[in-house]
């Protein structure tokens, strides 16, 4: 998985500032060690380091700050020449910066690009994440390559790519299973999970717009909240799932089980699916108690 940290971000980690400075130092210090990650950087990204610690630090500390960063990143510094800068003022992104970073992700043909800003990059086709959606995705991937059997609750993972944001390779999550999984926020956009053994997984907040859970064993799971618009779940078992305020518009539900699964407060959701779905026994917000 090769990613770039957003400048934003490494700066947090260098001048330990904001919020968001846990995030960033968990980034380029825990994730940057594990060997199926490649943590990527722009030049300008540490141009702008280097001036920021000289503000705080002398010359030469904050050049053995920066060359600490380099020699961490291993060559792996994109420079951002009048190549990048003209592709990037293609991109309709109200930051100029972030189409710069946009342009150098697809460029090199990077996974995604890991920000605590992702309103900057509204727009891009490219997935963006935070940390800790990226801290998800990593342990799944571990997970995986453990080969867990089902029935020892094993999870999985996905790969993005820059199409469609992600690429789930649909064998092996059949094989290994993800129930009982957290989940939560996860970006699943446009995923194959057709088959897959979701049972009692925390999809709260999950972004599953346009993926395809046909026949998706989805009982007791925590839908609540998550993107499912467009999604296919056709055939899926949502018995007691929590759906309410999730988004269902354009969902496909034909013959899906919908027995006890909670609804409410959904986004999309018609007088006629409404009473389709009470019909085939959903429970809806204004029926609780």
């Amino acid at each position: 998985m090769k990613i770039l940290a957003d400048a934003d971000l490494v700066l947090e980690f260098l001048l330990n500032r904001g919020t968001f400075a846990e995030d960033a130092h968990k980034l380029l210090t825990e994730i940057a060690k594990f060997p199926e990650v490649e943590v990527y950087v722009t030049d300008k990204c540490l141009k702008r380091a280097h001036l920021e610690l000289l503000d705080r630090r002398n010359d030469q500390t904050s050049e053995h700050i920066v060359n600490s960063i380099v020699d961490m990143l291993d060559g792996r510094i994109i420079e951002i020449d009048n190549s990048i800068k003209e592709k990037a003022r293609n991109y309709s992104l109200r930051d100029f910066d972030s189409a710069e970073e946009v342009a150098c992700a697809i460029e090199m043909q990077l996974n995604t690009i890991v920000t605590q800003n992702p309103q900057n990059f509204d727009g891009s086709t490219l997935a963006i994440w935070s940390v800790g959606n990226l801290l998800n995705i990593v342990q799944l991937e571990k997970n995986l390559d453990r080969c867990y059997s089902p029935c020892r609750g094993a999870s999985s993972a996905f790969e993005p790519n820059q199409t469609q944001g992600a690429s789930l390779s649909a064998a092996k999550l059949r094989e290994a299973g993800l129930y009982g999984t957290d989940l939560h926020g996860v970006d699943l956009q446009g995923v194959d999970l057709s088959g897959v053994n979701l049972y009692a997984t925390n999809l709260y907040d999950a972004n599953l717009c346009d993926a395809d859970l046909t026949g998706a064993n989805l009982c007791d799971a925590d839908l609540s909240s998550a993107n499912l618009s467009g999604t296919n779940l056709s055939g899926a078992n949502l018995s007691g799932a929590d759906l309410t305020s999730a988004d269902i518009s354009g969902v496909n539900l034909s013959d899906a089980i919908v027995k006890k699964a909670q609804f409410g407060g959904n986004s999309g959701l018609t007088d006629e699916l409404e009473l389709d779905l009470k019909q085939r026994g959903a429970v809806f917000e204004d029926c609780w108690g």
